[in-house]
């Protein structure tokens, strides 16, 4: 393959790449507390330009990886008392099968054993890693700034909030849920701002992505058009060649 043809070729995966990740944000746009994401390229140089050592450097489009948009989302008012938005730093903890799992998504309910649970139904978990639960009888509790849970019969607990040295590096596992293997650390009182009645909409800004979605297509029907040229070049330098004796 020519150089100028492999290069397209690297740009045309970019640009694909770039619009699952849009396609992916607008589908998540109504997702509580969902951040939404963009691609991260670098230039990579081949050493030497194909089948011909006196030609110049080529450049190559790398996807180099995915950057994550973590400013807070607005508020919506729920009304609920189990729905706690976060507006400060931190992950709410899940128990996510055999290990922890952390979310910003504070979308809760009681399950039949009377535990604190997401919208899946895993356990949340205290801020000494142990699930919550609400005794019978005990009055739906009152939430704090601070994630303290009080109200009538209810026990000394506290919602575990935590922060991670890495917040990029956080994997997705889905359900809007992020696992890891960095070292978690409570959140700082004064870091910590909880609403109780309230949950965290995605910060999806859905006219932006789409305005990317349109500059994306454009590009990618640019490129396919370049590469269309090049082929057509490629088979008319290869007919004219082959006539000659």
């Amino acid at each position: 393959m020519e150089n100028a043809f492999l290069v397209t070729l690297s740009h045309l995966s970019a640009l694909k790449r770039e619009m699952d990740v849009v396609a992916n944000n607008l589908a998540n746009v109504s997702t509580d507390a969902f951040k939404s994401e963009g691609v991260l390229f670098e230039e990579q140089i081949s050493a030497l330009a194909e089948g011909d050592s006196s030609a110049k450097e080529v450049s190559f489009v790398l996807d180099y990886g995915l950057v994550r948009n973590l400013a807070i989302g607005n508020l919506l008012q729920t009304g609920s008392p189990l729905d706690v938005a976060n507006t400060g730093e931190g992950y709410f903890a899940v128990q996510y099968k055999d290990r922890i799992a952390y979310t910003r998504n504070g979308n809760f309910s009681l399950n039949g054993k009377g535990e604190l649970v997401n919208s899946q139904g895993y356990q949340i978990l205290n801020a000494n890693m142990n699930p919550i639960t609400i005794p019978p009888g005990a009055d739906l509790p009152d939430i704090s700034k601070d994630g303290t849970l009080s109200g009538r019969g209810q026990p000394n607990q506290k919602l575990g909030l935590f922060n991670f040295k890495d917040e990029q590096s956080l994997q997705k596992i889905g359900a809007n849920l992020f696992i890891t293997d960095q070292e978690r650390t409570p959140v700082a009182g004064k870091k910590v701002s909880l609403v109780q009645g309230s949950i965290e909409t995605s910060n999806v800004q859905a006219v932006n992505e789409i305005t990317r979605m349109i500059e994306v297509m454009r590009k990618y029907q640019s490129a396919v058009q370049l590469t269309e040229s090049d082929d057509e070049l490629t088979r008319k330098a290869i007919d004219q060649l082959s006539r000659v004796r």
